[in-house]
């Protein structure tokens, strides 16, 4: 049931590469930051934190260890589940996405972006309250 849940989480917002986007409006290398929005343009993350309260508007966005090609995809994963497959129909090293944060459960979850592979790109987590 859980992993039906987890499905759920997440809906696509933006994707591609970082170039030309000044570095302090991206996570670092290999981290995904959390927050109430982001830019899909400059990627700049506005209300950025690691708790929030269950059902607050909430967004990610994650930047790559590496630039994943054109068709290759990631996937997404919430406490190790796979939750969800993404193909790149461009070649990408930043992701944004929100999340119902409704649908997660009261506590702490790690969020981690993997290749194809399994290699890990980026991960965070952050405390769902109630």
């Amino acid at each position: 049931m859980r992993k039906l849940l987890m499905i759920t989480v997440l809906a696509v917002v933006a994707g591609c590469s970082s170039g030309g986007v000044p570095l302090e409006n991206l996570p670092p290398s290999g981290t995904i930051w959390f927050g109430a929005s982001f830019d899909a343009t400059t990627w700049v993350v506005t209300g950025q934190a690691t708790t929030f309260v269950q059902g607050d508007k909430l967004v990610m966005v994650a930047h790559f260890t590496r630039i994943v090609p054109t068709g290759q995809g990631f996937n997404f994963l919430v406490d190790r589940t796979p939750i969800k497959a993404v193909d790149t129909t461009a070649d990408t090293d930043v992701y944004g996405m929100a999340l119902a944060s409704a649908l997660l459960p009261l506590g702490a979850h790690a969020f981690v972006v993997t290749d194809v592979g399994g290699n890990e790109l980026a991960s965070g987590t952050l405390t769902i309250t109630g």
